[in-house]
């Protein structure tokens, strides 16, 4: 009976520390003479654990990495993870560009200024990999010998890199021992399922398409923010799910479909600043 009773509470134990993680990629805010103004950055920061989130994904897409400099990436790299060491956020440093040897100074200075991890979208104007184990061969040569983490970019409608991530992670899984997670913004369910299935968990497998509540049968664990304002909404679709309330889970997920088209319907930043 005691044992039973022990059972019992350790798995209950397990249900209640669940972990769920919630990325989010902020934007890069600059000056009216378009340079970027650092001393937001902190702000920034602190709104974000504010929301409940819990990685910060910078110098992303939303970050306009493709607008800037090598320099200006670092210092904006600098200072998250400054920031982010005050807020306790997992801060990952976007590295990848558009030129290899770019990519691999800002992984270098992002090892050295101790980011939690970096991120690679591999190049993909002009010449793209051909196969799987070219682009793991393109993403060993960004990397080096950084040991941060590394979490890969899968966003295959916009690099036209379209090699399945169950293929990657296959490939990967001995030549690339950093591999520690993926955003996947990629509606491909099925693949997702298969990266999450046959590697036992050995990945954070992010999920990025809307709804967020589609995912969550097949095993979805972390997920990807379109704006960081999202994550209380976010997490209560995630709270309802976890309790087995589908109904409520539902009803959560429509309020956020909600917001999300009301901010989108006025533009983001117009939105937040009414």
């Amino acid at each position: 009976m005691m044992r039973t009773m022990l059972v019992t509470l350790m798995m209950i134990s397990v249900v209640l520390t669940e972990t769920h993680y919630y990325m989010s990629a902020p934007w890069t805010p600059f000056n009216p003479d378009r340079s970027i103004n650092l001393d937001t950055i902190p702000d920034q920061a602190k709104f974000h654990k504010e929301q409940g989130v819990t990685h910060a994904w910078v110098i992303g897409g939303m970050g306009q990495w493709y607008a800037l400099t090598v320099e200006e990436r670092q210092q904006l790299g600098q200072a998250w993870v400054k920031a982010g060491n005050e807020k306790d956020l997992f801060v990952i440093v976007h590295t990848g560009a558009s030129v290899i040897r770019d990519a691999v100074e800002l992984t270098k200075h992002a090892t050295k200024i101790g980011a939690n991890a970096i991120a690679v979208i591999p190049p993909f104007t002009g010449a793209r990999p051909g196969s799987v184990s070219e682009l793991i061969e393109v993403l060993k040569m960004i990397v080096g010998d950084s040991k941060l983490p590394l979490y890969y970019y899968h966003i295959p409608g916009t690099t036209g890199i379209n090699f399945k991530m169950s293929q990657i992670l296959d490939e990967a899984y001995t030549s690339l021992p950093t591999l520690k997670g993926v955003k996947y913004v990629d509606s491909d369910v099925i693949d997702f399922v298969k990266c999450s299935e046959m590697f036992k968990g050995k990945y954070e497998m992010f999920w990025a398409p809307e709804p967020k509540l589609q995912a969550m049968p097949f095993g979805s664990k972390h997920y990807v923010l379109a704006e960081s304002y999202y994550a209380p909404y976010l997490s209560k679709v995630v709270q309802q799910w976890d309790n087995e309330n589908l109904k409520g889970a539902r009803e959560a997920q429509q309020q956020l479909n909600d917001l999300q088209s009301l901010i989108g319907s006025s533009g983001s930043c117009a939105a937040m600043g009414q």
